[in-house]
Formats: C-alpha cells, sequence, structure tokens
C-alpha cells in the first residue's frame, strides 16, 4: 500500500497577442513542490514485477515559452523552448537488508530542457503540408536499485538518455470526403537511446524513420 500524493503549485504565466491577434506570445514560469509522491519502483528484471512507492518530498521548477504566428492566411508557424528542473529530495527505498539513498535525483524520464517548432501550409484546394522538428535534453533514466547492485563510481549508476532532435513531415490532400495522407516521422532517421542499460535493464533505442501512407472515406 501507499500515501497519498500532496501537491503546491506556483505558476506566474503571461498571455499577450500582437500584429492584431496573428501573433500570439505566452510564458509560464512555475515550481511545484511535492509531498509523498508517488513513484514506480521496479522489484526485479522484469518490467511488469513492480510496486508503487512514496518518494518524502520533492520538487519541480522551469520555465516555457511559446510564440505562433500567422504569416499570411495559408501559412503559419510556431516555436517554444522550456527547461525544467526536477529532483527528489528526500527519497529512500528500503528493501531487506540495505537501504537505497534515492535523494538529490532527477525524476525518470523528465528531460532537462525541450523546443519545438515548425510550419503549416494550408491552401485553398485542400492542400495541407506541415513540417515540425522537436528537442528532448538529457534526462535521467529508470534505474532498478533492487537488482543493479551498483556503486556510484559505476557510469551506469547513473544513466542517462540521450538529447536528440527529431524532424517529422506530413502532407496530406482532401476533397470532398476522401483524404490522402503521407506522414515521416525521424526524416533524417536519428538514432538515440530512451533507456540505457542500467544494471538490470537492456537498452531501447528511439523509434526509427517511418514512412505512412494513408487514405480515408467518410460515408
Amino acid at each position: 500500500m501507499y500515501d497519498a500524493e500532496y501537491t503546491w503549485n506556483y505558476v506566474p504565466a503571461f498571455r499577450s497577442l500582437w500584429l492584431d491577434g496573428r501573433l500570439s506570445a505566452n510564458a509560464n514560469l512555475y515550481q511545484l513542490d511535492w509531498k509523498d509522491q508517488q513513484v514506480a519502483s521496479q522489484l526485479s528484471r522484469s518490467e511488469l514485477d513492480s510496486e508503487t512507492v512514496n518518494s518524502g518530498e520533492s520538487r519541480v521548477r522551469g520555465f516555457d515559452v511559446e510564440l505562433a504566428y500567422q504569416m499570411t492566411p495559408e501559412w503559419s508557424g510556431f516555436a517554444g523552448i522550456g527547461i525544467s528542473d526536477t529532483e527528489f529530495t528526500e527519497f529512500e527505498i528500503v528493501p531487506p537488508d540495505i537501504t537505497y539513498e534515492l535523494s538529490g535525483r532527477a525524476f525518470a524520464d523528465a528531460p532537462d530542457s525541450t523546443a519545438n517548432f515548425g510550419v503549416t501550409y494550408r491552401g485553398d484546394q485542400g492542400i495541407v503540408f506541415n513540417a515540425n522538428a522537436n528537442y528532448q535534453g538529457e534526462a535521467q533514466a529508470v534505474v532498478n536499485p533492487y537488482v543493479s547492485n551498483l556503486s556510484e563510481d559505476d557510469p551506469r549508476y547513473d544513466p542517462e538518455t540521450d538529447a536528440r532532435w527529431v524532424v517529422n513531415l506530413r502532407g496530406s490532400y482532401e476533397w470532398d470526403n476522401f483524404g490522402t495522407y503521407l506522414i515521416v516521422t525521424n526524416v533524417f532517421d536519428e538514432e538515440y537511446i530512451v533507456q540505457p542499460d542500467a544494471g538490470g535493464y537492456s537498452t531501447t533505442l528511439g523509434q526509427p524513420r517511418l514512412t505512412m501512407l494513408r487514405v480515408e472515406a467518410n460515408f
């Protein structure tokens, strides 16, 4: 059994419209103080063998900024960046015979920085095109303290996922009740690690380039 979790959230925000509403600029500054955060913890090498524990105390602080611009009736664009700092300020796991002190660690799968931008074209004849790119910085990987048996000097003790840029394309043509869609994700076939070997897990890579052609009909 695990306890309920509680948070205090502080979020000053800025919202604005410029150029007769064609440009929007928004920003958020935030801090979240977490008590008894519920965290999934592995019990063995099996991903299905886990339990939920309470971390004690933790916090999140950071900011994000986003812009959206309608350049012409057909063309629009967007861009955004975010910086986030996560930390368990009080976190111990106490299995039999040993205590794992995890205070000071960042949250798993919480990148320290993110960014995204893209452009979209919408024509009068049903043609739509979008190109976008997104970035994720390094993040603390999931660690299984019950089976890792690693010292703090081992490079796998605090493994991190890779920072990466991923570019995606989407084109479509729609008419009457029909539509065709060409979608390409990870256009440049970027190779990156989303879960490194952490003394109990195998290494997991990000999705490679994927091209899809979809046809839809509505009746």
